[in-house]
């Protein structure tokens, strides 16, 4: 079989989701083609009586809509409609929907694919099926359907003599949308807010090494927590690393923290990062049209890569030190119910602190329906999980803004950001109670 006789087969399969338009006026040929996408924008027809209809507008009178449902134009009386809404562009929506997706989740990357398919966006789909290729060299419907398409772009720019040299450049291929750098907290940082939260009660795996208890013993030789004997001594040397970071957080040897390695989550973080972070924070507040984006405003969270250790704790920590305009903190650790993080993820009128209707935000939903959502309940269980008194980690950490972002984004030296606050210059927010560790 001729290989537009192969791609044609694979067309009326549907496993190429593209439609080729003919009529009773237009003879059959060899040209695969599809309806022009352009000037027909995707919309949604909410018919008399309840029933949606998406398909691509084609014109539009007071007296009648004409819509294309596939490669068939369907008209449609004003009397039968409720409302027409017409969708943003499609590269809009693929960026928003590629926000929300990890860079290693290959089954969601799969589906986003098959949506610009079947909306003719080969350069992006290759460019995401490229990436793929990077993840699982070995995934074989993903080089199928880039070899699929290739094929396709070839013959769509000259089917007749698709190995001419003088035949037009293949489309080229479009890159991911670019990402202004965000900041993000490394590894020792990640680590030290780990020890901070961790519950002695049901501690994670944890090392100390030897040498970080002979030097715990050898700054703190006046504690009555430190043994006076040998025995005594070397007795602590044997104790489980746990018992070890007990001991510091009595003595506040904070400068010892940084040297305990936490090799899994605190139940506390895990919750967070399962219960939050995965499920709604990253799928809702920060998509490139809300809180992950350059109109962000001040509260910008980091949207790549979701349950990367990176991401989940630098979100975190800016959710963390987050307040509204007037001081009151993101994140009520004391009345969890009252946290306006949660609150503004609830209906405006059943909110405490409702969100802000700006133009930033008028892409914004509602996560939550009401204080009985499960989410919204898990939400509060995490809270309340988290160490109390509320330490101060002694990390210093600058997030970004939606206007630094945008700065970035259109690569203006890194320069003319604002200055970064000296530490030293920072106000000393410690409290009047200082929290036990």
């Amino acid at each position: 079989m001729s290989l537009v006789g192969t791609v044609r087969t694979l067309l009326l399969s549907g496993t190429l989701c593209i439609i080729t338009a003919a009529t009773a006026d237009q003879p059959a040929s060899n040209t695969i083609t599809a309806p022009s996408r352009d000037a027909e924008p995707e919309c949604i027809l909410h018919l008399v009586g309840g029933r949606q209809l998406q398909a691509r507008l084609i014109s539009r009178s007071d007296a009648e809509i004409v819509v294309r449902v596939g490669p068939i134009p369907t008209t449609y009386k004003r009397s039968e409609i409720d409302r027409l809404e017409i969708l943003p562009p499609v590269l809009d929506r693929y960026r928003s929907m590629r926000a929300a997706i990890d860079d290693s989740d290959v089954p969601s990357l799969m589906v986003l694919v098959d949506w610009l398919r079947s909306r003719d966006q080969y350069a992006e789909a290759v460019a995401e099926l490229e990436h793929i290729l990077t993840i699982e060299p070995g995934n074989t419907r993903a080089r199928q359907i880039k070899t699929l398409i290739e094929q396709h772009l070839v013959l769509q720019q000259n089917p007749a003599q698709p190995t001419d040299p003088a035949a037009p450049a293949a489309t080229p291929r479009a890159q991911r949308p670019a990402r202004p750098e965000f900041p993000l907290l490394n590894a020792d940082e990640i680590n030290l807010i780990k020890v901070y939260e961790i519950d002695l009660a049901k501690p994670p795996r944890m090392r100390v090494d030897r040498q970080t208890i002979e030097d715990l013993i050898r700054a703190y030789p006046h504690s009555d927590l430190i043994p006076t004997s040998k025995e005594g001594r070397d007795a602590l040397l044997r104790q489980s690393p746990d018992r070890i970071l007990d001991l510091m957080f009595r003595l506040r040897a904070r400068e010892f923290y940084s040297r305990v390695q936490i090799l899994d989550q605190p139940e506390s973080l895990k919750a967070f990062r399962d219960k939050v972070h995965s499920t709604w924070i990253m799928n809702s507040c920060a998509t490139d049209r809300c809180h992950g984006g350059t109109d962000a405003g001040r509260l910008v969270l980091y949207n790549r890569s979701r349950n990367a250790e990176a991401a989940v704790y630098t979100n975190f920590l800016i959710l963390d030190r987050s307040t509204l305009t007037d001081g009151t903190p993101l994140i009520n650790y004391d009345q969890p119910q009252r946290s306006p993080l949660l609150h503004m993820a609830l209906p405006r009128e059943r909110s405490l602190f409702p969100h802000p209707e700006t133009l930033a935000a008028r892409a914004w939903k509602p996560v939550f329906t009401s204080q009985r959502d499960r989410r919204f309940e898990d939400a509060l269980d995490w809270i309340r999980t988290m160490y109390r008194p509320r330490p101060e980690y002694p990390i210093t950490f600058v997030p970004p803004t939606g206007e630094t972002l945008l700065r970035r984004a259109a690569d203006i030296p890194r320069d003319a950001d604002p200055p970064e606050p000296d530490p030293q210059e920072l106000p000393d927010e410690t409290p009047t109670i200082e929290p036990p560790r």
